[in-house]
């Protein structure tokens, strides 16, 4: 598991405020808070190896960022050499990009892999909104390469991987959404 920006909060701020604390402290670090032993997970690197031709990385570890999805993994996949998926956007975008000349080319990928997250709760939006989109990324892996997938969630939480819907639409007549309490 990658240690993202909100991940590392608790460290950060002992060490800003209480640098003999955060000098010996363990309890307050992501993967102790989340037990990370009784479930056999490890804390990875950034840039850590995840498929053949492809790394994960939490976007706060490099900056810049660009507003258009996907642009940041791929400029970082640029610059890197090798395909990047991506957390931390809050984008879901696949960017490729391709080098070469005379029909020798290359091709790396950015993957920003969207978010999970109930928009509602994040207070800093109320100002106006983000270019955010939710969703979650697959990887198909064989032993050569790596293909990516973007799983787009629709507003009613339904989402569609490998022709199979999870979750249900409803609309009304207008095609507007129907709430759980069979509104339009």
């Amino acid at each position: 598991m990658l240690e993202g920006n909100h991940d590392e909060r608790p460290r950060k701020y002992l060490a800003s405020r209480a640098p003999a604390l955060a000098a010996e402290d363990t309890f307050y670090r992501f993967e102790t808070l989340l037990d990370f032993p009784a479930f056999d997970v490890k804390k990875a690197e950034p840039y850590y190896p995840l498929a053949p031709g492809w790394v994960a990385v939490h976007g706060h570890e490099s900056p810049g960022m660009s507003q258009v999805a996907g642009a940041t993994a791929r400029l970082k996949a640029a610059k890197a050499g090798i395909s990047i998926v991506m957390g931390h956007t809050h984008r879901l975008a696949i960017a490729p990009h391709t080098t070469g000349h005379n029909g020798k080319l290359r091709t790396i990928y950015g993957f920003e892999v969207g978010h999970l997250m109930d928009v509602r709760q994040a207070g800093y939006l109320k100002n106006g909104p983000a270019n955010w989109q939710k969703g979650f990324g697959l990887f198909y892996v064989g032993k050569y390469n790596a293909t990516p997938h973007a799983i787009p969630i629709e507003d009613d939480g339904s989402f569609v991987v490998e022709g199979q819907r999870y979750g249900e639409i409803k609309r009304g007549p207008r095609g507007k959404f129907i709430s759980k309490g069979g509104k339009a």
